[in-house]
């Protein structure tokens, strides 16, 4: 039922604890890869797709459903390649430095987690903006995003559909997953960053597009480190030079 109403993270969470109790559940096996499927991430779709059918080999839905995610994933690298070449002409919309960031004593501070999975590393990330004393952060997710409970209880995280969702004029997007449109307010905020955790040059284009106003203005770019600054050839800066950044 989850699953059909489109709450996949719910429906993730179910098949998971049937498949903890019963590791060889063909039907919860098979539609955690579905939902996998579904969220587009196929590594994990397959994985589960596959723990299915060495149980029961002769199902044809499951063969099915492994040739649609290998047309996907074939289909994903196409696609990937050429947005790979396209991305680099975003590069007028991306602020490269530090100090394009307004920095300011306790101000005001937005962090929407627009990732699909949140993981440690990601929350140690999370936790250190939270502790920065130049600013007073709130943190929101959205309502595709997944986090672990023992994760969410180390960091207090709110809903941004909720109201009133993120409301100030400092703005940090953490991940591409998650189209902007699902907690941009009408007011827009003066100041965006998008901190990039993945390669993932697809995502990157359609987040750059929609937190700039379609182009309208240019937002700050934050890479987690410096491979993905290079992978992605976009001007930007890393998250290790903001945190260092002084204000005064």
């Amino acid at each position: 039922m989850l699953q059909r109403e489109g709450r996949l993270a719910d429906a993730i969470a179910n098949y998971e604890t049937v498949v903890s109790e019963e590791p060889a559940n063909f039907d919860a096996l098979h539609m955690l890869g579905v939902t996998w499927f579904l969220s587009n991430q196929l590594d994990r779709a397959e994985h589960y797709v596959r723990r299915a059918l060495a149980i029961r080999p002769d199902i044809v839905a499951a063969q099915s459903n492994l040739v649609l995610i290998n047309d996907a994933r074939q289909l994903e690298a196409m696609e990937t390649e050429l947005c790979r070449q396209v991305l680099p002409r975003m590069s007028a919309l991306c602020q490269a430095r530090a100090s394009d960031w307004p920095l300011g004593e306790r101000a005001a501070l937005d962090l929407v987690v627009a990732a699909r999975g949140v993981d440690a590393d990601d929350l140690a990330i999370f936790q250190r903006i939270v502790r920065d004393s130049r600013f007073r952060t709130v943190t929101w997710k959205t309502g595709l995003t997944s986090v672990d409970p023992k994760l969410d209880a180390a960091i207090k995280i709110l809903d941004a559909e909720s109201e009133p969702g993120p409301v100030s004029d400092f703005v940090m997007v953490y991940g591409c997953d998650v189209p902007a449109a699902a907690w941009m307010r009408a007011r827009r905020p003066a100041h965006v960053a998008l901190i990039v955790n993945a390669d993932v040059p697809c995502r990157m284009h359609d987040r750059i597009r929609e937190l700039s106003d379609q182009g309208r203005s240019p937002i700050s770019v934050i890479f987690n480190n410096a491979e993905l600054r290079s992978s992605l050839q976009l001007p930007g800066f890393l998250l290790e030079e903001w945190f260092a950044a002084d204000p005064f």
